[in-house]
């Protein structure tokens, strides 16, 4: 059979096979086999037609009950009004409304998407959670199946053929939750209770009084500093105020008002032609009797000071003019004699001093300088007589001037840097000190009185001998991140090579570990080496207050 004639019969017996159809279908309607299909479960009964078959303004979706419904074919609800009315009455309305529906879906099935369909569980029962497999995505259909579809869908009753698969619900992942029995509990724990007996605090400043806040150059005023300690008690108060433009520096040292006040009171004399202007505190320590120490500088709380008032103000320091030695060579032991020479332009130069270092920049040699006159003045300079062999360069001249202006002229100056002397010994000692040894003992002690540690260290020198030796040690870190120390120095005993000091360790010192961070040994020949901790020789040497 050709393709000419197969054609025109089959869309024959199709349209045949669609009119027998659509007969048999009439035939059940008169039947009234079909008000199972019309009428829905009773459960939907109270809803309207138009939200059941997608034509209402709600969403278009069709509800369907899970379970197998209870048929209800003595009554419906109508649309309009929402109340029930004898099925009998409505049967051909009914009929003609699904005809209706039928060419409305027609029309709209190639622009609409079939709908999806919600299953709705009842209350009392909820479904069963099903790991049902992803379904397969739908195939677009053509437009000629979406009619077929479509009017099939209608006399069948079922408008949701080719509706996907329901989704399985969502449901939570018990792996997810984060109901760690742990969790939430943030309470803060506790503070560690202060020890009342360990003295981990700084002295606290109060206040910072300048009486009178105003002068004329010439006169005196009092800082008047009230500080208070909570445990050992505060042990010095000392610092230094500078000019405005801090060229200028006076040191000061605070005595305590009276025994029980919270008081502390310093004397500053302001010289003759000194800066006017407001002079502030360049630097203040406050040091209890547990080794902890409060320090501010100029910039604490914004600064504390005085004003001065000066008829012939003085602001510059003196300037170097020249340096220059007697004798260019000489030996240890010899005096030498250095000349400088420096101007002021107001007040006058008051005060110079120098130092030279050795060739293997070990040992340092200071001297101090008399006034020969308005603008010279002569140094004298003793070297050991054991002492390191060589060129010994000038490192620094210091100026000050009487208004209390300084100055530090240091080796990148030419006059400074040209001032050499050679230094012949016959025992040329160019090596410091050495420390072999550091014991402590007790490394145990208790803070309920003072306590004494004896330290003992071995202190080896090749040529000159040792002339001093020098420690500190720090305590734990305090409140507020300081570290409490002890200074103490050495003393020589009969004991060849054996240097012994006495640490005191103070009433309420902190409790914990205090360790040795820095020894100092010089030799006679000013030859100086420095420990820090990271030396083997102090790494360990420790002690454990209680």
């Amino acid at each position: 059979m050709n393709n000419r004639t197969f054609l025109p019969l089959f869309f024959v017996l199709l349209a045949v096979a669609l009119v027998g159809a659509v007969g048999w279908r009439v035939h059940e309607y008169r039947q009234g086999g079909v008000h199972a299909t019309i009428n829905g479960p009773a459960a939907l009964d109270s809803a309207p037609v138009a939200a059941r078959d997608g034509r209402g303004d709600g969403a278009r979706q069709p509800v369907v009950i899970d379970e197998k419904p209870e048929l209800a074919s003595n009554s419906y609800t109508t649309p309009a009004t929402g109340t029930t009315q004898p099925a009998t009455a409505q049967k051909m309305t009914l009929r003609e409304q699904r005809f209706a529906e039928a060419l409305a879906a027609a029309q709209k099935a190639s622009a609409e998407q079939p709908p999806q369909k919600i299953a709705v569980s009842r209350p009392e029962a909820p479904p069963p959670i099903v790991n049902a497999p992803q379904p397969k995505p739908v195939e677009k259909q053509g437009l000629l199946a979406r009619i077929g579809n479509a009017i099939t869908n209608a006399f069948s009753g079922n408008s949701s053929a080719a509706s996907p698969a329901p989704q399985p619900p969502q449901q939570n992942n018990p792996s997810q939750r984060h109901d760690n029995p742990h969790e939430g509990d943030t309470r803060d724990k506790p503070e560690k209770a202060k020890d009342p007996t360990s003295d981990t605090t700084a002295p606290q400043l109060q206040s910072l009084v300048f009486q009178p806040p105003a002068i004329t150059d010439g006169q005196e005023t009092t800082l008047i500093v009230t500080a208070v300690d909570d445990l050992s008690g505060i042990r010095n108060i000392s610092g230094s105020v500078a000019s405005p433009t801090g060229k200028a520096l006076q040191g000061f040292a605070a005595q305590r008002e009276a025994p029980e006040s919270s008081r502390y009171m310093a004397r500053i004399m302001v010289p003759k032609d000194a800066e006017q202007g407001l002079w502030r505190i360049n630097f203040l320590s406050i040091t209890d009797n547990a080794g902890n120490t409060m320090n501010i500088n100029s910039s604490y709380n914004g600064g504390y000071g005085f004003s001065v008032t000066s008829a012939r103000p003085d602001s510059t320091p003196p300037t170097l003019r020249a340096v220059y030695v007697d004798k260019r060579s000489m030996n240890g032991g010899e005096k030498n004699t250095v000349f400088v020479q420096a101007t002021d332009d107001k007040s006058g130069v008051a005060i110079v001093s120098g130092v030279f270092q050795s060739p293997a920049k070990t040992a340092r040699i200071g001297f101090g300088c008399r006034a020969t006159g308005p603008e010279t003045f002569e140094c004298d300079l003793v070297p050991p007589k054991s002492v390191d062999c060589g060129d010994w360069q000038l490192e620094q001249i210091q100026l000050q001037d009487k208004a209390q202006n300084m100055a530090t002229v240091r080796g990148d100056n030419p006059i400074v840097s040209a001032v050499k002397i050679n230094v012949l010994s016959d025992k040329c000692d160019s090596l410091p000190p050495s420390v072999e040894s550091l014991v402590l003992d007790p490394v145990d002690v208790s803070n309920e009185n003072d306590s004494v540690v004896t330290a003992t260290a071995t202190a080896t020198d090749d040529l000159s001998g040792v002339m001093s030796v020098s420690g500190q040690m720090v305590g734990p870190v305090g409140d507020k991140g300081q570290l409490p120390h002890i200074y103490f120095a050495f003393q020589a005993t009969d004991v060849p090579r054996t240097w012994v000091a006495k640490v005191l360790v103070p009433k309420f010192a902190a409790k914990g570990t205090w360790s040795m961070v820095w020894l100092q040994t010089l030799d006679k020949s000013n030859n100086m080496k420095t420990y820090s901790q990271a030396d083997a020789v102090i790494q360990n040497v420790k002690i454990t207050v209680h």
